[in-house]
């Protein structure tokens, strides 16, 4: 898997010294003083750059935007376009031209961001663009704030959702979602980073390890984050699209099955929380993103384990992706509290899914099993089969309460924590991954 990045300021900068045509939007009045062309540039790409929140940009920020040509090895920067802000608040606008890539199998797209002293503010997603007009507008492009942007390479570390980025002279950190900036120490092995003058929160990389200093003490054990397995389906409605993805391919199908568009798949990158896989052929392109956070079908409610947008030449589809067995299965669950109760005992409580259709656990005296069905509505699991040994009737009878409330499970949802809820009409059973 190859890291997506958007190039850094040095190299965009000498990437726009290259280019043959720029513009200055804020010269004249309402347009640019002057532009300068030459035959390469074919499509003039304009737009502005915006973002709801009442928060003021720093007056000597930059805006950067590029466009860049991705096929199967990846995205090259084709034209870039730089302007120091100067005070100058959104929507900020741009304009610049670019020579469509042919020949071959390529997707365009426009990245921007905002930056300020080589630290990274807001960014946008990238942005499609087509290869037939003679010029584009993009209307209003959001900007997100750093902490909603893609960024870095992500860890889990227990329950904690980490990102970690070297980029430019300021190393960030965001640990489940806050963001810290940091600087590099002196280290006696590997290499350290902490919050200048706070050595309670940082990154110790030591070989193959990656550890995280949190308030004075050590996350549990951390762990990149993978990219999602395929074959894998993501699928929406109003209007109902699927797309499958494949080892080498993309298919999309709208229009209730009357609309089917098949492509090569190209090049796949991942930042952060988030994978996006790009295909193109002679008739366009197509970026499809899937972010790592749980999704609720919008027509069932039944959890996935992403998030999804696809975007054409045309549309912009919104959805779910994964399987939705994948947030299930993976390991024990403990079992914290029956309806919305805590559960007070010593005895151990778990259970946990397999792959092959099966839960298995301990209710409390017993071990247990069962089958579960996982259809595009529902989770079903079986009546549980249980040993025979006898305990305290204050613990049988907490069994009783946690086998009945399985036999009647009919979905189950996951928390922002990633707890986990199985709910049926006899009540819920709320329950967590146990620490490492």
């Amino acid at each position: 898997m190859i890291q997506y990045r958007l190039p850094t300021i040095s190299l965009l900068t000498g990437m726009l010294a290259a280019c043959s045509w720029t513009v200055d939007m804020r010269e004249g009045q309402g347009g640019p003083a002057e532009t300068r062309a030459d035959s390469n540039e074919e499509i003039l790409v304009s737009g502005q750059l915006s973002y709801p929140e009442r928060i003021a940009l720093p007056s000597d920020g930059q805006m950067l935007v590029v466009i860049q040509a991705v096929d199967e090895a990846g995205p090259l920067p084709i034209a870039g376009y730089r302007m120091a802000l100067d005070g100058s608040q959104v929507p900020l606008p741009f304009a610049l031209g670019f020579r469509p890539e042919t020949g071959r199998p390529v997707v365009h797209e426009l990245i921007a961001q905002v930056r300020h002293d080589d630290r990274l503010l807001r960014q946008t997603d990238p942005v499609l663009l087509g290869t037939d007009p003679a010029s584009i507008e993009l209307g209003r492009i959001h900007l997100k704030a750093v902490e909603a942007a893609d960024f870095g390479r992500a860890w889990r570390c227990g329950s904690h959702r980490v990102r970690f980025d070297r980029l430019g002279t300021r190393p960030r950190l965001a640990i489940d979602g806050r963001i810290f900036d940091l600087e590099q120490v002196p280290a006696a092995s590997g290499v350290r980073h902490q919050v200048p003058g706070n050595a309670g929160i940082g990154v110790h990389e030591k070989g193959d390890d990656f550890l995280v200093i949190h308030n004075g003490a050590r996350l549990p054990e951390c762990r990149e984050a993978a990219a999602p397995e395929v074959p894998l389906t993501a699928l929406g409605h109003e209007p109902a699209w699927q797309l499958q993805i494949d080892e080498t391919r993309l298919r999309l199908t709208t229009d209730y099955g009357e609309s089917v568009i098949e492509m090569p798949r190209l090049y796949t990158g991942r930042r952060g929380w988030t994978t996006r896989y790009r295909g193109a052929d002679a008739a366009g392109g197509l970026i499809a993103t899937l972010r790592e956070r749980v999704c609720r079908d919008s027509a069932t409610g039944m959890p996935h384990p992403f998030e999804a947008e696809v975007l054409t030449g045309l549309e912009t589809f919104t959805g779910c992706g994964g399987n939705p067995a994948e947030l299930l299965t993976g390991g024990r669950w403990r079992i914290k509290h029956i309806d919305e109760v805590p559960v007070e005992t010593k005895a151990e409580l778990f259970f946990e899914f397999t792959d092959d259709g099966q839960v298995r656990g301990r209710a409390g005296c017993n071990q247990f099993t069962a089958d579960y069905r996982l259809t595009g509505e529902r989770l079903a699991i079986e009546d549980p089969a249980r040993t025979l040994m006898a305990c305290s009737d204050a613990l049988m009878a907490l069994e009783q309460r946690i086998l009945e409330r399985l036999a009647t499970v009919d979905r189950f949802e996951i928390n922002e924590r990633g707890g986990l809820g199985l709910i049926g009409r006899n009540g819920r059973i709320d329950a967590v991954r146990p620490a490492p």
